[in-house]
């Protein structure tokens, strides 16, 4: 028995032993090399994916892997629009824009820049989660286990301001999910594995309640009527399952109305998300997926089309 024992135990530290290995190589890239890198051109292809399928009552518009040899385009753990650009930061606190690309895909040359507290203090987390723009040259970024927001000047990577947001979220938590305002609505932040959120008025975060089932919220947008529109996952021993809920904004609370569940891989982890308008009260949602820097995931960009009335 206790031979037995022994050779169990000998082959669990063998496999964790190998998981940290693994875990350490999908590492390297970035940080013997992308790190070092100062702020520059990259050149990123979007490779269209076959096989994808869309929810009930949504169109698929175009996906796409986003492929590069520039070890920082890797981590991306958020999504919001610019204009007509669209905007991502890495969990190594890296940020740049690209134009949404044509379903049949294609390059672009973006430029990636480091964002720092100052020009010599680096973020105080690598572990960047959300983006939204406080205003058309401003960012907000939030971090794991770090209870405050960062404004950014997009132009330069400058932090502007730090703004403390009291929270009470796991070490591996914190705020994921970022909404940005609009005129009747202020911005929201969503944390991830609590059922709480927070409306970021002029006079300092306020905590409201979420009612309904979320998951834990990865990334956040607003459409065109001012609901909220948020992708969650939960991961269990198949792997991750992803969603898309749609809540109504109230003083008190955001109100979960709808649900959708998204058909994409096991592995693939979304955890940013944008919307645009189309005509007729329809609207576009641009969903991307974090690698984890792991040689077994993928950068995923997915645009679904939604009319308003498909919604289930």
């Amino acid at each position: 028995m206790q031979q037995s024992f022994r050779n169990k135990w000998f082959i669990f530290s063998i496999l964790v032993m190998i998981a940290i290995i693994f875990l350490f190589r999908s590492m390297l890239p970035f940080a013997w090399s992308g790190h070092l890198i100062p702020d520059s051109h990259a050149t990123i292809r979007f490779v269209p994916l076959a096989g994808l399928e869309a929810p009930p009552g949504f169109t698929l518009h175009g996906a796409w892997t986003i492929e590069s040899e520039d070890p920082r385009i890797a981590g991306l753990s958020a999504l919001a629009f610019n204009g007509d650009r669209l905007v991502t930061v890495s969990d190594f606190a890296r940020h740049f824009s690209f134009a949404p690309p044509q379903p049949a895909g294609g390059e672009q040359e973006v430029f990636v820049r480091y964002l720092r507290r100052s020009a010599e203090r680096p973020m105080p987390s690598w572990d960047a989660e959300a983006i939204a723009h406080a205003a058309p040259e401003e960012i907000w970024i939030s971090t794991e286990r770090h209870d405050a927001l960062w404004r950014f000047e997009a132009a330069s990577g400058r932090m502007l301001e730090e703004l403390p947001v009291a929270g009470d979220w796991p070490a591996n938590g914190g705020i994921e999910a970022l909404v940005e305002h609009d005129g009747d609505h202020a911005a929201l932040a969503l944390v991830e594995r609590r059922r709480i959120a927070f409306v970021l008025g002029d006079n300092g975060p306020r905590r409201i309640a979420i009612r309904g089932d979320l998951g834990w919220p990865t990334g956040g947008a607003r459409m065109a009527d001012g609901s909220v529109v948020i992708v969650s996952r939960t991961i269990g021993a198949a792997g991750f399952s992803n969603r898309i809920t749609r809540l109504r904004q109230e003083a008190a609370a955001l109100v979960a109305t709808h649900r959708v569940d998204l058909p994409l891989g096991l592995l693939d982890n979304m955890e940013g998300i944008a919307t645009a308008p189309l005509p007729q009260g329809a609207t576009r949602l641009w969903l991307i997926a974090d690698d984890n820097r792991a040689w077994y995931q993928r950068t995923l960009l997915v645009a679904y089309d939604v009319k308003a009335d498909a919604w289930p």
